[in-house]
């Protein structure tokens, strides 16, 4: 009996029967060794894993814990850890709806967008609820004094914008704060601080995944943290979803977000 024929018995073996010994595949005849169920042995060849694209990968229904393949999109082997597909150099590839530090994952970062790197899955995580059903953009503090001074409207300037909101002279809350402030513990007990309001761009993703997150009140319009003017910041109406602005004095509800 060839290599092959050898090779092919013991596979077949392994997927017919429920097995108590040990089993060694190996051209030399070699024992297993004593810590392992499965030994394959060679000295020039190596253990091919089930290759697919992470389109493929994310249609697994139930993975176990522990299942491996190998992701011909990032080129790289993925282990399922339980909750997330985890990549070789230990980073979570999310999928939309998961959650994940306490929020549920409502983007995920494309080529272009600010943050996006091609070896480390980046993306937006949205709370899970509102942080307000009604409050100003700013309470206290001057706005600013040009239109987009200090703010972004693009994917990835929500974090900056927060600050830049906080750190006005005389600042005494508002939008922004009420993101800060929140906090959100996740499956294993950890809690995630500091969530920001969310840009223009960022605030339309969020209402186009909005069905994955929940607990929208779509009557009301939401702030974003893009001004429009000096004295006017963009909101989503989720109501349709079209995009406007109000004045900051206005009360608009809050979805704070997070970064991974």
């Amino acid at each position: 009996m060839n290599k092959l024929n050898v090779l092919i018995a013991a596979i077949l073996m392994i997927a017919s029967y429920s097995l108590t010994a040990q089993v060694a595949i190996t051209p030399g005849g070699g024992s297993a060794d004593a810590s392992a169920l499965l030994d394959l042995q060679s000295t020039s060849k190596g253990f091919l894993p089930p290759r697919m694209t992470e389109a493929e990968r994310n249609l697994i229904s139930s993975p176990a814990t522990g299942l491996m393949i190998y992701n011909t999109t990032s080129n790289q082997p993925n282990y399922f850890n339980g909750t997330y597909w985890i990549d070789n150099n230990g980073y979570i590839s999310a999928k939309i709806g998961d959650s994940l530090r306490g929020g549920i994952v409502f983007y995920i970062n494309q080529p272009g967008d600010y943050n996006y790197s091609s070896s480390n899955q980046s993306g937006l995580i949205a709370a899970t609820s509102d942080q307000s059903s009604g409050i100003a953009w700013i309470t206290g503090g001057s706005t600013q004094t040009t239109e987009n001074g200090n703010t972004n409207p693009a994917l990835g300037y929500g974090e900056d914008n927060t600050y830049a909101m906080m750190d006005q002279t005389g600042y005494t809350g508002g939008a922004a704060q009420v993101c800060y402030s929140y906090e959100a513990t996740d499956a294993d007990g950890e809690v995630w601080d500091q969530w920001i309001l969310p840009s223009k761009d960022e605030l339309n993703k969020l209402y186009i995944n909005r069905a994955v997150v929940g607990g929208f009140d779509t009557d009301k319009s939401y702030w974003s943290s893009s001004e429009s003017s000096s004295i006017n910041a963009f909101v989503q109406v989720f109501t349709g979803g079209s995009q406007t602005s109000n004045n900051k004095n206005t009360s608009n509800a809050v979805r704070a977000i997070y970064y991974y």
